[in-house]
């Protein structure tokens, strides 16, 4: 077996430990570089005796078990320095996970718990390590105790210690990620405000392209279906603002852009309006206001507004647009 070295230290934590946390785990790191030179000297044993180690002859064999015991002892050696390694890498992320910063209650305990179950890998892969110790000093015990058993029990608490160790870096990746967390969330606060300000089916899913997974998206899908019942009904009440002179709509269209404007923008550009009608027509999208029974009643409308460069437009019976008329223009 060749264990590579562990490296301790978690991308990005660094900057998060104090100078006393950073002197621990690079001492920690170096009772992996004594756990390598343990395997190192194993290693020379074992090549040593090479063709009595990998004989499939039970005579050779057991030469093996007596001639090479020093090798299963460096080998034991190396697991109680990565152990001592681990030990000390644990208990310091173990004191960076207890006092960080959490922004959200859930990843807390999420990383409370994951510290947990670390020290309860590490309580396991000390009592097998235990069993290993109690024989690293004894020649005859070594000699009777075969190395394919020893080399089983060195990887099973090299692993437990492991994963122990893989259970604390996600905790921390956790805790990395809180600040970005407490900054989607205010932006998602934000971009919800807007939308409630505006109030149209359109500035509800602005917000869900942009917040898919934010905290409001039920309440935005609501607010969607609520809005467009309202629109549903009122067109089979037959509201008197949506039937239409001649049978024509007739808006105010106030901008066009080919990429979609911040209705949050709209609304404070154009204080005396209430609702904005966004339609993608070709490349462009068209922003639209009002919605009269007469050119004279859309330019009346429009005479109110600030929009510079507004203009009618007006609308058939299938809701496609259509050109203004000189008889549009004179109600008749």
């Amino acid at each position: 077996m060749n264990l590579q070295a562990q490296t301790f230290m978690y991308d990005g934590i660094e900057g998060q430990l104090s100078e006393a946390q950073r002197a621990e785990i690079e001492n920690a790191q170096g009772y992996v570089e004594k756990a390598e030179k343990s395997i190192k000297s194993a290693e020379a044993i074992e090549a040593k005796y090479e063709d009595l180690m990998k004989s499939n002859k039970n005579s050779k064999r057991k030469k093996w078990e007596k001639k090479g015991w020093e090798a299963k002892k460096y080998r034991i050696d190396s697991e109680i320095k990565f152990a001592k390694g681990y030990a000390m890498t644990v208990a310091v992320y173990s004191e960076l996970i207890e006092s960080g910063e959490f922004y959200s209650t859930t990843d807390q305990k999420s990383a409370a718990d994951l510290n947990a179950e670390a020290f309860s890998l590490m309580e396991n892969s000390d009592k097998k390590l235990s069993t290993l110790k109690k024989s690293v000093n004894s020649k005859s015990d070594l000699q009777k105790t075969k190395y394919k058993q020893i080399m089983g029990d060195i990887d099973a608490v090299h692993k437990l210690m492991e994963d122990a160790l893989e259970k604390q870096f996600t905790a921390i990746n956790l805790l990395l990620k809180q600040a970005d967390k407490k900054l989607y969330d205010q932006k998602d606060n934000l971009a919800w405000e807007e939308a409630k300000d505006v109030n149209t089916i359109e500035s509800y899913q602005d917000y869900l392209s942009n917040f898919g997974a934010g905290k409001y998206v039920a309440q935005a899908r609501q607010k969607m279906k609520d809005l467009q019942k309202a629109i549903d009904d009122a067109k089979t009440n037959e509201v008197a603002t949506t039937t239409t002179f001649n049978g024509y709509t007739f808006k105010v269209q106030i901008a066009a852009s080919r990429t979609p404007l911040a209705y949050s923008s709209i609304k404070r550009r154009y204080a005396e309006v209430d609702k904005v009608e966004r339609q993608k027509v070709g490349k462009y999208y068209k922003y639209r206001v009002g919605s009269f029974n007469s050119y004279e009643e859309a330019a009346a409308f429009k005479q109110k507004l600030s929009a510079k460069g507004a203009f009618i437009v007006v609308f058939d019976k299938s809701n496609n647009q259509v050109e203004v008329t000189d008889e549009m223009k004179g109600g008749k």
